[in-house]
């Protein structure tokens, strides 16, 4: 209070203008607040957990680098060995090759796979081979009748070489 005698005239206007100021009010909210508050505090933990990754990875390099080397252990074992036997000389020649037998007729033993189910059908291929298969039946197209209003028309299945002919220039490799 005794500072006031000594205020000029300006600085009497100034002080009255500044005390008619109100101050603003503040655009704080709580809930952006809160938001930076955990946004910080995850920054924090994300800084630690970096630290702490970075503290791991030094001391994995510094123990890879300071290891000492193992010590080379040297151990001599000894095996036995059987004697090498001298070779004997050849009495006799081996005896030639046989030569396999096509299977043309069915053995006796092989007449009791005559029947249709899997077991006996695969018995009968694996002694005769594709002779052992039965013949495929007979194609025939199925009847189709005509509907009033229908222009589709029943195409029979195109034969197995034009299907190969038709996958050739896909085949890489494949020789015919």
């Amino acid at each position: 209070m005794s500072d006031e005698p000594r205020l000029t005239e300006q600085d009497r206007d100034l002080e009255l203008t500044l005390g008619r100021l109100r101050p603003a009010r503040g655009q704080l909210h709580t809930p952006k607040v809160l938001l930076e508050a955990v946004r910080r505090a995850k920054q924090r933990e994300v800084w630690l957990w970096r630290g702490v990754a970075a503290a791991l990875g030094a001391g994995l390099v510094l123990a890879l680098l300071l290891r000492p080397t193992p010590p080379t252990r040297e151990k001599v074992v000894l095996i036995p060995t059987p004697p090498m036997p001298t070779p004997q000389p050849k009495l006799h020649e081996p005896p030639a090759a046989v030569e396999p037998r096509p299977i043309t007729e069915p053995d006796s033993d092989l007449a009791a796979t005559m029947g249709d189910d899997y077991l006996t059908l695969r018995n009968r291929v694996l002694a005769l081979g594709l002779r052992g298969l039965p013949p495929p039946p007979e194609w025939a197209p199925p009847p189709h009748s005509e509907q009033a209003g229908s222009s589709a028309a029943i195409v029979p299945s195109p034969e197995p070489d034009s299907l190969l002919n038709r996958f050739r220039p896909f085949a890489h490799g494949v020789r015919s």
